[in-house]
């Protein structure tokens, strides 16, 4: 029998899940790289949004 494809998670939890991976992979000497680290994801994230 052929196995069926595991449903994808909400949305909300993959968004989750993807953003919590990415401030993981953030490192920095100072809170202060940090939060500018962390701005430059959602800056590039975002950059095209038009409301």
């Amino acid at each position: 029998m052929p196995r069926q494809a595991s449903p994808s998670p909400p949305p909300d939890r993959a968004l989750r899940a993807w953003l919590t991976a990415r401030v993981q992979e953030v490192e920095a000497d100072t809170w202060s790289e940090i939060g500018g680290r962390l701005g430059k994801v959602g800056y590039w994230e975002f950059e095209d949004y038009r409301s």
